[in-house]
């Protein structure tokens, strides 16, 4: 298919006037009315509705013209990374880090982002999860990994999961769950459960209830910790148990790492970004978290 005849189809369609498109286009009427019907026998059926006077499309010729401007889009996109290949295209991406255990996935979309484009560089930042939005609003940093929930429904924050991680239970060695092999709902809701509770990620803890009633947890006492050194210190002390993403690292050898009963789906990993950021370096970088995300599924 022509891409051009796409394009004046589109345009056609856009503006509901063969007239207008050719203005637009700055070809004749007749020659823009030519090239869709010359696409409409490429493709082997109608896709303007010429029954009647008013501009109609077909069903097919509005499923076209949704997925037609995706398609251009794609293709604009794809020509675009290509010349930025060949050219070596250079830029500088900036990345905040807010310490809660995104260290290992950073790296693998760090190097996957470098072996691709060698000449981008990447600049780390430390920021507070509380701050999140407050700083890719203000472009203090271009994306950051982090749980997505808080975002999910915001207008200029966007987001793209990479991963997802299992649930798991950190158990001081000297509790009696610590020699089990797996633990189940009803033994974590005999602990006090350690919770994080990021100020700004509230959604985030709801999400957490939500997993605990999911999988049949009514925990005796929650304590809400405001980060992950507090959880480690309580878990240090065995005064409770925390459920973390199975990246979590220990910092301690005194605490053990269990998998939950069921091995359910617990949190999301995603890449947080301003969706009005125009960096390209930004938009390649996401690239390379979808394929990570497309990979893991597939596996």
């Amino acid at each position: 298919m022509n891409l051009i005849k796409l394009e004046y189809f589109i345009a056609v369609a856009k503006d509901k006037s063969f007239t207008k498109a050719a203005q637009k286009c700055h070809v004749a009427q007749p020659a823009i009315s030519q090239q869709i019907k010359s696409l409409e026998q490429d493709l082997g059926f109608e896709l303007i509705d010429r029954s009647t006077k008013q501009f109609r499309l077909t069903e097919a010729g509005q499923a076209l013209y949704k997925d037609g401007i995706k398609l251009l889009n794609e293709f604009t996109y794809t020509v675009d990374k290509c010349r930025d290949i060949s050219h070596n295209f250079s830029g500088t991406l900036r990345i905040g880090v807010t310490g809660w255990d995104e260290t290992s996935y950073l790296i693998e979309l760090v190097e996957k982002l470098n072996k691709k484009y060698p000449n981008i560089s990447v600049i780390f930042k430390r920021v507070k999860v509380s701050a999140i939005t407050a700083d890719l609003l203000n472009r203090e940093y271009d994306c950051t990994l982090t749980i997505p929930y808080e975002f999910i429904d915001h207008n200029e924050i966007g987001y793209l999961n990479f991963a997802q991680c299992k649930a798991y239970a950190l158990v001081h060695k000297s509790n009696p769950l610590s020699g089990k092999e797996i633990l189940t709902g009803e033994e974590i809701s005999s602990q006090n459960c350690i919770v994080l509770n990021f100020i700004g990620m509230e959604k985030s803890k709801e999400h957490l209830l939500a997993f605990f009633n999911e999988i049949g947890i009514m925990p005796a006492k929650i304590t809400n910790v405001e980060d992950k050194d507090i959880m480690n210190i309580y878990v240090g002390m065995n005064q409770g148990i925390a459920l973390v993403p199975e990246c979590c690292e220990i910092n301690s050898l005194e605490v053990v790492k269990i998998p939950i009963e069921g091995q359910l789906q617990y949190i999301d990993m995603s890449v947080v970004y301003n969706r009005f950021n125009e960096n390209p370096c930004l938009k390649y970088f996401l690239e390379v978290a979808d394929n990570v995300w497309d990979n893991n599924i597939s596996n």
